[in-house]
């Protein structure tokens, strides 16, 4: 498969002032909305219930959906304009996610601003690949299609939105309303950006950037043969800008294109196989796809198990902190 990819190399990079400028135009003029992807179950964790709702921040230990639903509302106040959540559940968590919006009075967002919609479910296979009888979430690559089905591309479309931010709720260093971002996509007239980082080592399981026939792609390191892992430098981190013109054009026509994908998975000591598409397989349909490299200790630190944990909160510290000093132009001892 990865015959014919080649390595994305360079690209721009993170860190102009004229298209954060020109983003936060965007975002005041009411333009921008974001889609948070989160039909995951904290059972990888150890943790009852949606991925989501777990308690993240090192201190405070605000869970995954507090800490976005915040950064989504303050950057609603400097903008002035209430900027839209939709959170893609799946069936096995939906309920529980909603419930615990209601209980948390939705962190503040009101009802023009928080919505949700559901991904869908396919069976489970066993090591030899037949059905278990079970199911399980469908993966990603259905969002669009079901953003669309679920009305709220054409309420969101008719409101004025037309660009999405994409992230995973695995992420707790996402930034759902990065004005730079959608800077970038602006200026170049792209309908797909992509938030690229460095790859951490060679070894890091996580998709990378490709091209292919002057194409821009993201290859899942499960795709890559061992020979081919150190020759790609940059990851992808989940995090797209994307034209909701081209969420209509991929949600009604390129879906059934979407490869099925069988993900190894592991439950009480129980191995079986998921059936999943991913989102980012439609990515070569776009008709200018671009990434952005951004430095990944600002913007990544996947929180896949319990493992991650303590690196994953000191990013968010030293993130933090980060962030203190230059609002205050101060070095904190």
């Amino acid at each position: 498969m990865t015959g014919s990819f080649f390595p994305l190399v360079s690209c721009k990079e993170a860190g102009s002032f004229p298209r954060l400028k020109e983003g936060q135009e965007l975002i005041a003029q009411g333009l921008l909305g974001c889609l948070l992807l989160a039909g995951g179950e904290g059972s990888r964790l150890g943790w009852e219930g949606p991925k989501g709702t777990f308690p993240i921040t090192p201190i405070q230990k605000k869970s995954l959906f507090e800490l976005f639903s915040e950064k989504i509302l303050a950057a609603g106040r400097q903008a002035g304009v209430k900027i839209p959540l939709s959170i893609m559940t799946s069936p096995l968590n939906h309920d529980a996610t909603a419930l615990f919006f209601k209980r948390n009075q939705s962190f503040g967002l009101s009802s023009q601003e928080l919505f949700f919609f559901q991904q869908g479910m396919r069976p489970l296979l066993d090591l030899n690949k037949r059905p278990l009888g079970k199911s399980g979430p469908d993966g990603n690559g259905c969002a669009l299609t079901r953003f669309v089905e679920s009305g709220l591309f054409e309420q969101w479309w008719k409101r004025g939105i037309r660009y999405l931010n994409l992230f995973l709720v695995d992420n707790p260093l996402s930034d759902p309303c990065d004005a730079e971002l959608l800077g970038h996509h602006l200026f170049e007239g792209a309908d797909w950006t992509v938030k690229g980082v460095r790859r951490k080592d060679p070894t890091e399981k996580v998709g990378v950037l490709g091209v292919s026939e002057g194409k821009l792609f993201i290859i899942e390191y499960t795709d890559l043969p061992p020979s081919d892992a150190l020759r790609f430098p940059f990851a992808n981190s989940g995090m797209y800008c994307i034209s909701m013109e081209l969420v209509f054009a991929l949600a009604k026509e390129k879906e059934s294109l979407l490869p099925l994908h069988l993900v190894l998975k592991s439950e009480k000591e129980r191995q079986f196989y998921k059936q999943e598409t991913f989102l980012f397989d439609l990515l070569p349909y776009a008709k200018k796809a671009q990434a952005v490299l951004y430095p990944r200790e600002r913007v990544f630190a996947p929180f896949k198990t319990m493992e991650d944990l303590p690196g994953v909160r000191a990013a968010l510290q030293e993130n933090g902190r980060r962030i203190f000093e230059e609002a205050t132009e101060k070095r904190r001892l």
